[in-house]
Order: C-alpha cells, then structure tokens, then sequence
C-alpha cells in the first residue's frame, strides 16, 4: 500500500520539476534540481526501508547528537590559540576569525543552528522521558548547557530566537497538560520570568545605544589641539556608544595619520566592504575619541587592525559576545531608519530582499516565474527599484515561503505548505515531543532563510522529516 504522507512530501521536489514548464534559466533550474534531490531519495529509502525500532531510532537521535558536539567543540577550538598552533604544525595558513559565525567552518552558521537545536531538545527530551541513571543525568545536562554555550560564542540569533520560542511553547504545554502542582507552578513562574528578563537585558541595551554623552551636545570647540578646523555635522544624529559619529572630524589631520599607521587606504575598503574612513569613524566615536591626529594616537596597533577587519566599534572586537551581536542589530535598524546602507547587515538586508520578492511575487502572484528564474529576475527587480543595496548584496529573498511563491505563485506556495502540514495531520494522534520540535525548528527557521535551498538545509529538514513524519512505524510515535 502507498505511504500517502510520503507521496505528498515528495511532490515538493515534483513541483520543482512543474516549474521547469515556464522556466528560462535551465542551467540554474538543473543547479536547483540537484540540490532538492534529497526531497525525493530520502523519503523512498527510509520509507521502503524496514521499520526501525524506538531503540534504532534513539541511536540515530545519539549519533547526530555526538557528532553535532564533537563539531561545536572543534569549532569552538577556532576561538583559541591551540587552532593556530595545530594549523602551523599542519602546515597551513592562519585563519582569521573576525565575526563569531565564522567558526562554523564546516557549514554555514545558521543550518549548523538548526542541527544544535534539535540536538539540544533531544537531550531535554530524554532526561525527562529516559529511564537514565543518574551519572547519565548529569553527562546530558551538561552537553545540553555546553550546547547553548556554544550558541552564545557563535553569537546565533536564529538559533538562540528558536530555543526560546519552541522552549515558550513547552512550558505552555506543561502548565496547561501537567498534573502536577509542582510543574506547573514551576512552568508558570518561568513563563513570567524568562520574557521578563529578557525583555529587560534587551531594552537596558537599547536604553544604552541611545543614551548621549552630554559633553557632545554643547560647547563644540572649533579647532584641534594642532590648531586645525573641526567639522561638526550638527543634522546627522548617527551615535556609537552615545557619541555622535560625525561631530569632532578633521580630514586634514586624520587622513595622513591613518595613512602613516596603516596599509590600507583612507579612501579604500575594509576586509568586509565597508569604506576605512566610515569604518574608523564609527570605531573612534565608539572610544569617544576625536576624529583626528591625536585621537588616531591613541589608537594601538590591535586596534587599527580591528579597522582594517570592518570593526566598527569597541564592543565588537571581543569576537563572541551576544551583548555586542544585540548592540549590533540596534545599530543596524538604527542606522537603516536614517537612510544607512543596509548591505552587509544581516537584518536590515533581509528587509530589502523581503520587500523586493514581494514586489516580484505581486507581479506573477498565480503560477509564479518557474524553477530556474528567481535569483535573475530578483536582480532585473532589484534594479528596477534601484535598490540601496550594492550588486555584491543584491540576494535570494532569505525566506523559503517568499522563494517558493515567487517560483511558483500561491497555488504552488499553497501546495508547498500543505505537503509539509499533512503528515503532520495524519500523524496528529500520537506526535512526540521531538516531532513537534523538529517541526517548530524547521518552519521557524524558514522565515528567516532560504532553508531549502542548500545542500545543508534540505538534508537536514528532509532526513529527520522522513525519519519522523514518514517512516513505515513513523519515530513521531515514539514517546
């Protein structure tokens, strides 16, 4: 008899293949195929496959775990200076590490998230539901805090914004279903502390983004200490650490110095793109140093690098601090709502490809513009709407839902939906907590990236899919 559930998930690589009915772009629609293969090979083996047991199913769940650790201990390794040593005994080259994301080497940041998610609540899961002993107790309880750790060095927003909502919605679950007082008054205290607390720790930052210096509000002196004419941008309210950035500037002075400090041009770029000149202003301001010859000399020589990297600020050169990644994204909309340029900038930029597919997707809203022709018509759009973001920014929409529709419409972004919500359904009476979470994991992080469309992404999502939704004895029955 057909696995129906199965059936329907794989017509999403089917879909794909519909697509290449009005497609024009057939090298990348064959480049897209490729990569969506997993869609269709993995449901077949594991559902043609022998039921697995709850105990196989628990050792594939200990497996991934194991080595999803090993990972973030090797990439936490990059953080330290035993990487460096073991390259030099090895023979190669240093790597610098200037964003904490860039530890992820093995994979980009954002799916090795995801897979450290689900990692992490499979480990909550059995040291609620396992028989363990007590030693075992505690060696999961550890891996588990090593785990979030770990999500703070890599300073994962995504992954870090998921384990806080999916573990919301369990203690929910736990204050509404559990019998015991004892749980549920736990649930609902923590329920009333954990948004409470986070809520304040993230507006004390904000609170001090926006806090200004009253020494740079008045009494503006109008030349430097070597006698030179300061410029003072009085209209432009731009601040790194309550100092305003264009306030205290003489190019006459700061240019040669900088030059005489460093190899890189005034005028050039940074190691990420960004212009030296704006790069240093933010950093100087950062200190609350004057952006000229003597501030410059109080910069040391970690500090000009940190310039030369695309550093813009004191707090950011502390390269895995979740506070500075949160100052980060205050920056970013801070500085996007005054007409900054939002490319390079994780969030803001995502904001200019999401409202860029959307005005795509109005325009071919029934049946979309095929499986090969997204990312070109992206680009004729975002020069139709002569976007702020510089071609080398111009991107995928970083929304699977969004990248669905614009390659094939509502009718296929409406099927896309229903072909992963219905062997949810028919699977609703005896779904365990790791489906559940999985599930929350995969959709979540589908609105805030193409999760689909890498080899990564769509292996992770359509193995442990099939794997729970299914499999002959789906694992969503397990318990």
């Amino acid at each position: 008899m057909a696995n129906k559930p199965a059936l329907i998930f794989t017509s999403i690589f089917g879909l794909h293949l519909l697509g290449l009915l009005h497609t024009a772009n057939w090298e990348y629609a064959a480049w897209d195929l490729r990569n969506k293969v997993p869609l269709l090979v993995l449901p077949f083996l594991i559902t043609s496959s022998n039921p697995l047991s709850r105990q196989m199913i628990d050792r594939v769940f200990a497996v991934f775990t194991v080595t999803t650790v090993i990972a973030t201990v090797l990439c936490a390794g990059e953080l330290t200076p035993i990487n460096n040593w073991v390259r030099d005994i090895m023979g190669y080259p240093e790597r610098e590490i200037i964003n904490a994301r860039m530890i992820s080497h093995f994979i980009s940041h954002v799916r090795f998230a995801l897979m450290i998610c689900l990692a992490f609540f499979w480990l909550l899961s059995q040291m609620v539901q396992g028989q363990l002993s007590l030693i075992r107790r505690l060696a999961f309880t550890a891996i588990s805090l090593w785990l979030m750790v770990f999500m703070f060095l890599m300073e994962s927003v995504t992954g870090l914004s998921i384990i806080i909502i999916i573990g919301f919605g369990t203690l929910i679950y736990l204050a509404v279903q559990q019998k015991s007082l004892a749980v549920k008054g736990v649930s609902i205290l923590l329920l009333a502390l954990i948004p409470t607390v986070a809520t304040t720790y993230v507006a004390n930052i904000v609170s001090d983004f926006y806090k200004v210096k009253e020494d740079n509000i008045t009494n503006l002196p109008r030349y430097t200490a070597s006698g030179m004419l300061y410029f003072h941008d009085l209209d432009n309210d731009q601040l790194e650490n309550g100092n305003y950035v264009w306030r205290y500037v003489c190019h006459l002075e700061i240019e040669p110095a900088w030059e005489k400090r460093s190899a890189v041009p005034f005028k050039g770029k940074d190691k990420v793109g960004q212009f030296v000149e704006y790069t240093l202003f933010r950093y100087m301001s950062s200190r609350g140093l004057a952006k000229d010859a003597e501030g410059l000399a109080q910069m040391n020589d970690a500090e000009i690098t940190a310039v030369e990297n695309g550093i813009a600020n004191v707090r950011f050169t502390e390269v895995s601090s979740i506070e500075s990644r949160i100052f980060g994204i205050i920056w970013q909309i801070n500085d996007y709502l005054n007409q900054g340029d939002p490319g390079g900038h994780s969030l803001t930029q995502r904001w200019e490809f999401w409202k860029t597919g959307v005005k795509l997707f109005n325009s071919n809203v029934l049946f979309g513009i095929g499986t090969g022709d997204v990312y070109q018509e992206l680009l004729t759009q975002y020069e139709i709407d002569d976007s702020s973001l510089v071609a080398a920014y111009r991107k995928h929409p970083h929304n699977q839902y969004l990248s669905i529709g614009l390659a094939f419409g509502l009718v296929g972004l409406l099927w896309f939906i229903f072909a992963l919500l219905y062997p949810v359904y028919v699977n609703r009476g005896h779904l365990s907590y790791v489906a559940l979470v999985f599930l929350g994991i995969a959709l979540l992080s589908m609105i805030t990236e193409d999760t689909l469309e890498t080899q990564a992404g769509v292996s992770f999502v359509t193995f442990f899919y099939s794997l729970l939704f299914l499999a002959p004895i789906p694992a969503a029955r397990l318990k």
